[in-house]
């Protein structure tokens, strides 16, 4: 008896730790988040406000309730050129508490790091990666069907598929990330499939 007593604690302890938070991905601002959705044990309520911007100005603003981990909380963002998207990820740690909307992003100035930065081939463009951004990036994005390769700067949790980005078509596939200036000038996604219909017609002819 006493064995499944233990059994059954062992099993309800995770559920135990487990937050509930409100879900929406995402709501327009005014709109109240009644969804509820239980987080895994190892994550936070969150409130993301994702903020988009295309040649200076502001092309849009993108609210969200969900769970994250607890590394992702804070300010994140990733730039290609002219394309900025900033998220700030305001976390708490108690049932249903992210009820609010996120917090505006504070100011983003450069910082001392620089990287390649555009959209498409060639690229040599530089890009003064700002605030907390401090990995270069190579990515493949779509736009208007067209799929390209896209350079610039990142914050570093951007790289590791957090949860902030599920559903965000901006940033496309990042392909690698590195932490030195200009790092994201070597060997490109485009140059490797470049690369493929080269040695084969070496090998072949």
């Amino acid at each position: 008896m006493n064995f499944f007593i233990v059994l059954l604690g062992i099993w309800i302890l995770p559920k135990a730790d487990a937050l509930k938070c409100f879900e929406c991905i995402p709501y327009k601002a005014g709109e109240t988040c009644t969804k509820e959705t239980e987080c895994s044990s190892n994550q936070r309520c969150a409130s993301v406000r994702e903020v988009n911007f295309e040649g200076g100005a502001q092309k849009g603003v993108i609210l969200s309730s969900r769970c994250v981990k607890p590394e992702e909380c804070g300010e994140s963002s990733f730039s290609y050129a002219d394309v900025k998207t900033y998220f700030v990820i305001d976390c708490c740690n108690t049932d249903l508490c992210n009820t609010k909307p996120a917090n505006e992003p504070t100011k983003y100035n450069p910082n001392k790091m620089k990287c390649y930065g555009c959209v498409g081939l060639p690229c040599n463009r530089t890009l003064n990666c700002e605030k907390n951004q401090d990995r270069c990036i190579i990515s493949t994005v779509t736009k208007q069907g067209k799929t390209t390769i896209a350079k610039g700067c990142a914050t570093n949790n951007t790289c590791s598929d957090p949860t902030f980005l599920q559903g965000n078509t901006n940033v496309g596939k990042i392909e690698r990330c590195c932490m030195d200036d200009y790092c994201n000038s070597a060997t490109t996604v485009g140059a490797s499939l470049l690369a493929v219909p080269l040695i084969s017609l070496v090998l072949f002819s």
